[in-house]
């Protein structure tokens, strides 16, 4: 992965900052407080965003880095894989987070990177392996685990199986599942299950067997009880049958009641049937929705009566309004069949067409007027074009001739300034350093007149003060005359820069190419012949545009169109001037209101006659219905159909029907009153049983004054009811107890039988737990050995780095499980890195980094590496050896090196590396 370029929008101070990057090596220079911290920043917060809730704002990225002038962050990184796509990611960080990811050229969004960390997906890297590998801060190059660690992890996982993602810790993860789905401490668990069935069949085998002791004291007494019963249905039968013979003496009195209410239905029921025999009409009996349906159709005759008698009287007020209009008409002679033929929309139509050809012959006169103005604009402006009239000799393929010329004589002028720029940078390095050695002269020579002194006034001693001094004036002399020396040398090489013949000459030539096409087109040089070239198009685009209106003119305008439109004007005149005539009115306007008028009197006309017409209809209607109805009348009452004669007698009828119906009425009401009666009396039995018991009551031959009060009696069986009742109580409870005491309860045998099925499975699950903690123990242990396997390889990873970087004095590395490490010393005796100075101590953790990298994650991914100030410890051997494997490393990876320092650029000269200076 390649990132090619920021655009920061808004972030921390900065603001509006775009910076591009090469493939291989950069060296971002920039002076403290100029921002680069801050575009490290960026790239992290692109990547990973800003999720930190650190109350320390040194340690709150999310507070640290908040623009200064807004309440979000914004911007844009772009970036290119290994199959050279180019991805933008374009994200808001604040409170609004957006973020946007899509392929340059296509535009197509990745849905897959969008996402809070897209760097997890894009470097294969969690934000902490991050921080930790590619990502080196000023003075962070140390490297300590975290609680996920997932540096080590990915490590040993492709020491295991060459697969990253397989990992210990998820089949431990996976093995705690399994055994918390056999016991886990809120009792869920498989286990824990069957053991709380145990529990619970052993409770159940208990109760069983008390409740056998239960039952057998419950089936003594329910005998007990079952006796007494029966001794109380003996007793409780013989006042029964004492009890039946009183109710059969009250069914005989019943009886006799019973017959006389039969005797009175009887007689009303007769009267009832005379009335419905007079009541019959033909085969229906009238009732009083005959009645009511008859009635509505005399109302409805009588309605309809009424209406056709208002018709008949709107007939004729309709037929002397017809003769008044007919009598207007006859003042309009000779416009009879004008409205009948639409004439009044012809001349209208005829007037619009006149105005229309009339607007059509002054637009034609107006386009050739127009067609001759632009003529002669075509003829100036062409006469105006002078010298540019050469440019429509210029062709497309002699433009880009032009275009390739300037382009060469651009980097021709390029590269004769280029290593100007280079040694003006060195230039400034050297006069810093001769500024120095300056300054270690003067101090010399201060030391050495203060030694002198102190030791002719205090102790003589203090002339090693003098000493130093001597030694340090020495070394800025020495150090003085040879940055002298290369300072002339350079600026030697500065006053004869851009002096090469060959560049000179070829530059010459490409000029005079280029002078020689101006000099054609009457130009002196290309920003001459640009503007006259924009001049040209500009004239020439008025041109086109005028000959297209002029074009267009023309197609507009044709003289046969005009001919026939001036013919077609002479027509409509005719025809105008003929209606005239024939209505015998002075103008159009006379003529329109007249036919207008007589068109209303003959649309009144014709409405009258259709109102006439309508009224005779309805009338025929309603007499038509009359008759209808009528009929319909006397065909219900069986009556002659005889005109208005068969309505009185209709009338009449109604009203003879209408009393006996209330008379009816009136005797159904009295007959459902005693049906009514005699239902309650009778209760719901059949009277023939009533009647047989009374004839059993008389043949029993019973005296009456020797029979027992029915309250008495009753008061007798209902003590030995309520007795019954209370034992058949005590049995049903008793027998319900037996009955129900097992019920939703299992035997013995099959308790029995299932504590034993539970029994086993609880055995075969503690075999299956103990088999789980075996193997999670086997596992552990296995794995502490493949930990201690993959060692060796980041030790000689690491090990070959430090010994290019310290050219060679170092190279024996040990690294453990917490990256503390161990070096051998130059007595071959192991030491721990705190023992070595802070500038061994980068080293070794710069070259542990690079071996992670090389190790974990670079096999398909080539990460970039972004280095902040790393070196800042270093002296210029150990930065000169580290930068040089830097250049190695750049030939495979992208190198983002930002510093304040203009050493690394000094040391860097000669080699390949692209240099940006914010």
């Amino acid at each position: 992965m390649i990132i090619t370029k920021l655009r920061i929008k808004n972030f921390g101070k900065v603001s509006d900052l775009k910076v591009e990057f090469g493939e291989k090596l950069n060296v971002v220079y920039g002076a403290n407080e100029a921002g680069k911290t801050t575009i490290l920043a960026f790239i992290k917060a692109m990547l990973y965003g800003m999720t930190s809730r650190k109350r320390d704002i040194r340690e709150n990225d999310r507070l640290r880095f908040q623009p200064w002038n807004r309440d979000f962050g914004e911007g844009e990184l772009y970036f290119r894989d290994e199959k050279e796509r180019e991805f933008c990611i374009k994200r808001k960080l604040g409170n609004d987070r957006t973020i946007n990811v899509s392929d340059v050229l296509t535009a197509r969004r990745i849905p897959s990177y969008e996402r809070t960390s897209p760097g997890e997906v894009m470097l294969g890297l969690g934000e902490a392996a991050f921080t930790r590998t590619i990502y080196v801060p000023q003075l962070g190059c140390t490297v300590s685990p975290d609680r996920d660690d997932e540096i080590m992890a990915r490590l040993m996982n492709l020491q295991q199986t060459g697969e990253e993602q397989v990992s210990l810790q998820k089949a431990l993860t996976s093995l705690d599942k399994e055994r918390k789905k056999i016991t886990i401490r809120s009792g869920n668990g498989k286990l824990d299950s069957l053991r709380n069935l145990l529990f619970n069949f052993r409770n159940e085998r208990e109760k069983v067997q008390k409740l056998h002791d239960e039952n057998i004291a419950d089936q003594s007494e329910l005998n007990n009880l079952q006796g007494r019963k029966a001794d109380l249905q003996k007793k409780t039968a013989e006042l029964e049958e004492k009890r039946i013979i009183l109710k059969k003496h009250k069914q005989y009195l019943e009886y006799e009641e019973l017959r006389k209410y039969q005797e009175e239905l009887n007689s009303l029921q007769k009267e009832l049937e005379q009335i419905d025999e007079y009541l019959l009409c033909g085969d229906s009996l009238v009732n009083s929705q005959f009645l009511q349906e008859v009635q509505t159709n005399l109302i409805d005759w009588q309605n309809k009566d009424k209406q056709a008698k208002e018709l008949e009287k709107e007939l004729k007020e309709k037929s002397l309004e017809l003769e008044k209009i007919e009598g207007v008409l006859g003042g309009f002679p000779g416009f009879e069949g004008l409205a009948a033929d639409n004439t009044g929309g012809q001349v209208l139509l005829k007037e619009k067409n006149k105005e229309t050809l009339t607007e059509k012959l002054s637009l034609f006169e107006k386009q050739r007027k127009e067609k001759e103005e632009l003529e002669r604009q075509l003829v100036v402006k062409k006469s105006g074009l002078g010298l540019l009239t050469a440019f429509y000799e210029l062709t497309p393929a002699e433009e880009e001739e032009i275009a390739k010329k300037e382009e060469l004589k651009r980097k021709l002028e390029d590269e004769q300034n280029k290593d100007a720029q280079v040694d003006t940078l060195r230039r400034d390095i050297i006069s810093d350093k001769l500024k120095s050695a300056q300054i270690f002269i003067v101090s010399g020579l201060v030391a050495i007149v203060a030694g002198i002194i102190s030791g002719l006034v205090f102790h003589p001693v203090s002339y090693v003060v003098s000493l130093f001094g001597a030694i340090a004036g020495f070394y800025g002399f020495s150090q003085a005359k040879k940055l002298r020396a290369a300072l002339a040398e350079i600026e030697n090489r500065l006053s004869t820069a851009g002096q090469s013949d060959t560049l000179k000459k070829e530059l010459e030539k490409v000029s005079a190419d280029l002078s020689a096409i101006y000099q054609r087109y009457g130009a002196s040089d290309s920003q001459q012949f640009a503007a006259m070239k924009r001049r040209f198009e500009l004239v020439n685009n008025e041109i086109t545009i005028i000959e297209a209106k002029i074009r267009d003119r023309t197609d507009q305008y044709s003289q046969e169109e005009e001919e026939e439109l001036r013919r077609q004007l002479q027509e409509c005149d005719d025809y105008l001037k003929n209606i005239l005539t024939l209505s015998a009115c002075n103008s159009l306007n006379d003529f329109n209101e007249k036919l207008k008028k007589f068109s209303e009197h003959i649309n009144s006309k014709e409405n009258i006659r259709r109102e006439i017409e309508n009224l005779k209809n309805r009338a025929d209607k309603l007499f038509s219905m009359m008759r209808d109805i009528e009929k319909a009348i006397c065909e219900k009452l069986y009556l002659e159909f005889v005109g208005g004669e068969a309505i009185g007698k209709a009338e009449t009828l109604i009203k003879e029907f209408e009393v006996k119906i209330n008379k009816k009425k009136e005797l159904t009401i009295r007959i459902e009153t005693n049906k009514k009666n005699y239902q309650e009396r009778l209760a719901g039995r059949i009277l023939a049983d009533i009647a047989a018991a009374a004839e059993e009551y008389q043949a029993l031959d019973v005296n009456e004054q020797d029979m027992e009060d029915e309250e008495g009696l009753e008061f007798k069986l209902k003590e030995l009811n309520e007795e019954r009742l209370d034992i058949a109580k005590k049995i049903t409870g008793l027998e319900s107890g037996i009955s129900s005491r097992f019920k939703d309860l299992r035997d013995i045998a099959t308790i029995e039988e299932e504590l034993e099925l539970v029994t086993q499975q609880i055995k075969r699950y503690e075999e299956i737990l103990d088999a789980l903690d075996l193997t999670k123990t086997m596992l552990t242990s296995s794995f502490e050995e493949l930990q201690n396997s993959f060692g060796p390889i980041l030790n000689n990873n690491v090990g070959s780095i430090l010994k290019k970087i310290t050219r060679g004095k170092y190279s024996d590395v040990g690294v453990a499980e917490n990256y503390s490490i161990t070096i051998k010393d130059d007595t071959q005796w192991d030491r721990e890195l705190e023992f070595f100075s802070n500038g061994t101590l980068d080293q070794v953790y710069f070259a542990l980094r690079l071996g992670i990298i090389g190790l974990a994650y670079d096999n398909d991914i080539k990460l970039p590496l972004i280095l902040d100030d790393t070196f800042v410890q270093y002296d210029d051997e150990r930065l000169a050896s580290v930068l040089e494997y830097l250049s190695e490393y750049a030939e495979q990876h992208q190198v983002l090196l930002f510093t304040c320092h203009k050493r690394e650029a000094e040391i860097l000269q000669g080699k390949e590396f692209n240099y940006i200076n914010i």
